[in-house]
């Protein structure tokens, strides 16, 4: 498979511009420009930089990442409550990104799940969803793609002397929540919900691809799939019939064209 979405080992540091003994494939582009300096010490963009990294649980590193051409990536993933997976990328000072780089996190299928549930435990790494950048990258970039299902474990209920034991809870409860909404509006969607992420970014990608890549198992076909985006101050959802891509064991789906907000994988209701 030499699809940037089914590549595996994707949790990586690129550093740039640190001299002819480094691999080409460890680069993203050196010698960004002047006007990649423009602007960045506009204040509205080093709050919304500042406040993505934050929310990412990212951080800029003080390292060769920092410099003219350089990023990092990251996985800041989160288990406590609530439980979440994440992937952040920042780029200071901005870079030309030479090959195809993959933000994902792992997919699930939330379909018929309601209340407390127990999320299937997908272990392939090709079984992901993300975002798929490519081009240049603006200075202070910040960027991350966060599971939109967040999940949190029952609060534990203390029982007092002469009370009955409460019944226990087992698993997790379901919420899907970005950071515009505490309640994402996905009964809006037109189709059963498999799974969805957030892309949270100080930009909007010039080249970029949202993916979702579902075993067969759990998909038996892609008749009537969409990929549907939430803007972060939309009301209704853009959908969209994906490019499908059949890569053996799993079919391999994709959206041009990202911007910031809420992606979202939706099969006819069964």
């Amino acid at each position: 498979m030499n699809d940037p979405i089914f590549r595996k080992g994707v949790h990586h540091i690129a550093r740039c511009c640190l001299g002819a003994g480094i691999a080409a494939v460890a680069l993203a582009g050196c010698g960004a420009g002047a006007d990649e300096e423009a602007g960045q010490d506009d204040p509205a963009l080093l709050a919304a930089y500042t406040d993505t990294i934050a929310y990412c649980g990212a951080e800029e590193r003080a390292d060769a990442s920092a410099q003219e051409g350089g990023w990092s990536m990251t996985s800041p993933s989160k288990y406590g409550n609530p439980s979440y997976e994440a992937s952040a990328l920042v780029s200071p000072r901005g870079a030309q990104l030479q090959f195809a780089l993959q933000m994902p996190v792992a997919v699930r299928d939330y379909r018929g799940a309601t209340g407390p549930v127990v999320p299937s435990g997908l272990a392939k790494p090709e079984w992901r969803m993300g975002v798929i950048l490519e081009g240049r990258l603006p200075a202070r970039a910040a960027a991350c793609v966060l599971s939109l299902a967040k999940l949190t474990t029952p609060a534990f209920v203390p029982t007092l002397p002469g009370m009955s034991a409460p019944a226990p809870v087992y698993g997790y409860t379901l919420n899907w929540r970005s950071k515009w909404a505490t309640a994402v509006p996905v009964a809006g969607v037109p189709g059963d919900l498999i799974d969805g992420f957030e892309f949270v970014s100080t930009f909007v990608p010039g080249s970029a691809r949202a993916f979702f890549a579902l075993p067969k198992a759990r998909l038996a076909s892609t008749q009537g799939v969409a990929i549907c985006h939430l803007g972060p101050t939309a009301t209704s959802w853009d959908c969209a019939t994906p490019d499908v891509a059949d890569q053996g064991q799993e079919w391999g789906m994709t959206r041009q064209g990202v911007r910031p907000g809420v992606y979202v994988l939706t099969a006819p209701r069964g």
